[in-house]
């Protein structure tokens, strides 16, 4: 093994001074080290992306920089992409007040209870509208309490508008108005 459970490298054993000056390498020397070399650049991650990890990485305290905005879901997010929730915000909406799209970058692999999105509304809703999030299909949008549909006109074209999956529909949570900002309230119990 040319590396030690730290990473370094070690010449083998044998081969203390394989290059002497004025004096002939021997060819075993020589080859074992060229040998043990290639073993250990054969265990390194190249620069290039050539070579994937094959175990978790320690970082010791470091961290990645220089890292760009994740595009898919299996890519990191940069802090300001996190901090900005650009992978929760779909951006301004399209479709219809019935049936309205969000998208969002990168597209979520698949629905999961809790997840949570905002979109800036174009229109507003009808009765018993629905969301299609990256086409996984029409979900209903119902209020904070998960059992009465949204009425027609809650979401106002111009609001950004904060949606909870629960599994089987939307969950409005409200758009900063105050009328959103009570009616979550009192849905939750509150005064």
């Amino acid at each position: 093994m040319p590396r030690n459970g730290s990473g370094t490298y070690t010449p083998p054993s044998n081969s203390v001074s394989p290059a002497v000056f004025d004096t002939v390498i021997s060819p075993e020397d020589f080859n074992e080290v060229l040998t043990d070399v290639a073993e250990a650049l054969t265990g390194s991650i190249a620069a290039d992306g050539q070579t994937a990890p094959t175990q978790n990485l320690p970082m010791s305290g470091y961290r990645h920089v220089g890292v760009d905005n994740g595009v898919l879901v299996t890519d990191y997010a940069a802090l300001g992409q996190a901090q900005g929730m650009g992978y929760s915000y779909g951006g301004v909406t399209s479709g219809t007040s019935a049936a309205i799209i969000i998208n969002l970058t990168p597209a979520p692999a698949l629905l999961t209870p809790g997840m949570r999105i905002s979109a800036l509304m174009t229109t507003s809703n009808a009765t018993s509208a629905t969301i299609n999030l990256n086409a996984t299909g029409p979900i209903g949008i119902k209020e904070a309490n998960g059992f009465t549909d949204l009425p027609s006109g809650t979401l106002v074209s111009g609001n950004i508008a904060e949606f909870i999956y629960d599994g089987a529909s939307w969950r409005y949570q409200g758009d900063g108005t105050a009328g959103a900002s009570i009616g979550l309230i009192l849905a939750l119990g509150g005064d």
